[in-house]
């Protein structure tokens, strides 16, 4: 990561090669120890909620991380909270897991200029999978924030394993979709490199089903169709209303029909109005 060459480096860049460095995806030594002994102490069955806390108390940025989203306006009618075990109890361990796993992905590139757009609009389209599915009374909430704030985790390993060539990504002026330049130049697009990493951190299928299909909703397995919908609706409304870290001149012409499969077009301006509001505040 200290190194100014990386695997994709011009000149350098082999396929090949990328992919090799993507297959283990335990990915990271760029992973703090603190981040890695939570995980493990969430496969532990004998773990309990106080000693996950106090792992996590290790680390002060990611104990606020935490404590920030428990206090965030998804939660903001339970008052506030101080300590990060009721942190911990308010959003859910899975909650937590995804938010410490990418936030660690996020702060490892953080000295990458496109981060900061690539968070936010992680967070607006978290945000926004989950307030959709408050306006069709889903159940699945908590699967919607986590899907949503996933759903783009494998644009962080392009600038970890080949940043130079993802920088020739970003300035690209081709009007193919990314995901099709993205496999033109890596050889795989964000949604397949986002599964690999979800299903090695053993999240649940409706999350890698989200990951893998939020560009092409309709081909989602039926039991994951609602939740992926929420996040591919939630996706294009944050790239259209500037929380995208690129500009997709094809994601507007996706919104309605999303809407319409939602059955969310009455209570769409209000969606609207709360991740734009959100949007606004998101760090």
């Amino acid at each position: 990561m200290t190194s100014s060459r990386h695997a994709g480096d011009s000149g350098g860049f082999r396929k090949e090669e990328f992919r090799l460095k993507v297959e283990d995806l335990t990915l990271l030594p760029a992973i703090s120890p603190h981040v890695l002994e939570f995980m493990t102490s969430l496969d532990d069955p004998a773990a309990n909620i106080a000693g996950i806390s106090g792992r996590i108390e290790k680390d002060p940025g990611l104990s606020a991380r935490i404590l920030k989203v428990a206090n965030s306006p998804l939660y903001a009618s339970r008052g506030h909270v101080t300590r990060v075990i009721d942190a911990l109890v308010r959003v859910g361990l899975m909650t937590a897991k995804a938010i410490i796993m990418t936030a660690s992905f996020f702060d490892s590139i953080r000295d990458h200029p496109a981060v900061a757009s690539l968070w936010k609009h992680s967070m607006a389209v978290s945000f926004g999978a989950r307030k959709i599915g408050e306006a069709t009374g889903m159940t699945r909430l908590d699967e919607l924030y986590l899907a949503g704030l996933l759903h783009d985790i494998g644009k962080v390993v392009y600038p970890m394993f080949a940043r130079e060539s993802f920088d020739a990504y970003l300035e690209d002026d081709s009007t193919d979709p990314g995901p099709v330049r993205e496999s033109r130049l890596f050889g795989m697009d964000h949604a397949e490199l986002g599964t690999r990493l979800a299903e090695a951190w053993n999240f649940p299928p409706v999350i890698y089903h989200a990951i893998r299909y939020h560009h092409a909703p309709v081909d989602a397995p039926e039991p994951s169709r609602d939740v992926v919908n929420a996040v591919g609706l939630a996706d294009r409304i944050s790239s259209a209303y500037g929380m995208g870290h690129s500009e997709d001149p094809f994601v507007e012409g996706g919104i309605r029909p999303l809407i319409e499969n939602l059955g969310v077009s009455s209570s769409i301006d209000g969606i609207l109005a709360s991740v734009l509001g959100y949007g606004d505040n998101i760090e």
